[in-house]
């Protein structure tokens, strides 16, 4: 498949130009036309591969993970993507029924609330912490819409 995109504008040309016609000042004026479409194509080329490689990502923990070292830590892949804590409900429970009764009270502090918000945490290394923006753009690209995440540094 890969062979699709490979053309060689000069051999092309030269073999669509008339044999009565290939001399080595038609072959320099049809190289200096073919120029720019070359320059295009190494641009599309380009474009192709980058697209190519964004569209082996998705949203599955696996795939941003991998995304992630990539492009930031390609090295020593240390960025890891956890599951956030669970939410645990207050039970109470009637004595005459003997059955639970759930509240949606929580009983948190801030700090925890803030955890329980988010569906998954990123740990991130500190010395990455210049290109948190960067780190933020292409985690929300990836993420789906109403997933909610937080950095955490180590």
């Amino acid at each position: 498949m890969a062979n699709i995109f490979h053309i060689d504008f000069e051999r092309l040309a030269k073999f669509l130009l008339p044999i009565s016609l290939r001399k080595v000042i038609i072959k320099a004026f049809l190289n200096a036309f073919i120029k720019p479409v070359k320059t295009l194509y190494k641009q599309f080329n380009l474009f192709r591969l980058d697209k190519n490689q964004q569209i082996s990502y998705n949203a599955q923990v696996c795939s941003m993970r991998k995304m992630l070292n990539d492009i930031f830590d390609p090295a020593q892949r240390r960025i890891t993507i956890a599951q956030a804590a669970q939410r645990t409900h207050l039970m109470l429970y009637r004595r005459e029924e003997e059955k639970p009764v759930m509240f949606g009270v929580h009983l948190v502090n801030r700090r925890d609330l803030i955890e329980y918000r988010n569906e998954f945490t990123v740990n991130i290394p500190i010395c990455l912490q210049d290109r948190e923006i960067e780190i933020r753009a292409k985690i929300n690209y990836y993420k789906l819409a109403t997933k909610q995440y937080i950095i955490k540094y180590f």
